[in-house]
């Protein structure tokens, strides 16, 4: 934080759109584009016009933002399928084609919410399901406790879930999309956040 360099940084700020310069500002596209990035810049610089705090539970920073209706997904049944029909409209038939599975993600804010989605794209596959477990041990360390094994059974290790780490069990079927969450071999192009099937 002291570091003298400071003095010679110069911030550069990221306020503007590249993606909205290679469209046509008179098509279509390019409005509704332009419409949901000034959305998103109002909530980040905090100048979105937002109700005030309903709800006493609320901390004190908190605002509630009106999230406009063309970006929301009206059901009353399960939501993730609906969720999945919206981003992925006739799934059962397109899963195959390369293109389709490219041009869409579903992006949720927690582990557990990514395990349910694809729990269930899964099981829309009409193929054989086959699923892999990891082999979770307490490392032989020297210092280690002799009764580690009793402390940390197996089974309470196969039930441990962190950030960017795969759960115990990885269920796959052929055709499924997989991502990759480390850096196997970067020549091969096998790297964090690689797609493949």
């Amino acid at each position: 934080v002291r570091s003298y360099l400071w003095n010679h940084v110069t911030k550069l700020y990221l306020i503007e759109n590249m993606r909205l310069q290679k469209m046509d500002p008179q098509s279509l596209e390019y409005k509704e584009l332009k419409s949901f990035n000034d959305w998103i810049l109002a909530i980040g610089n905090g100048t979105i016009k937002h109700q005030s705090n309903i709800n006493d539970d609320l901390d004190q920073d908190s605002i509630i933002v009106q999230v406009p209706e063309d970006l929301l997904i009206h059901t009353t049944g399960n939501k993730i399928e609906a969720l999945v029909q919206f981003t992925y409209p006739d799934f059962k038939i397109n899963f195959k084609q390369l293109e389709y599975l490219k041009e869409r993600a579903i992006l949720a804010t927690t582990n557990e919410i990514v395990d349910e989605i694809n729990d269930y794209i899964l099981s829309l596959i009409p193929s054989a399901e086959k699923e892999y477990f990891s082999a979770d041990t307490i490392s032989q360390c020297t210092d280690a406790c002799n009764d580690a094994e009793i402390l940390y059974p197996v089974e309470y290790l196969n039930t441990l879930t962190t950030n960017n780490f795969p759960s115990h069990g990885l269920k796959l079927k052929v055709g499924v999309p997989i991502m990759l969450l480390r850096n196997l071999n970067q020549s091969l192009g096998l790297c964090n956040g690689t797609r493949l099937i």
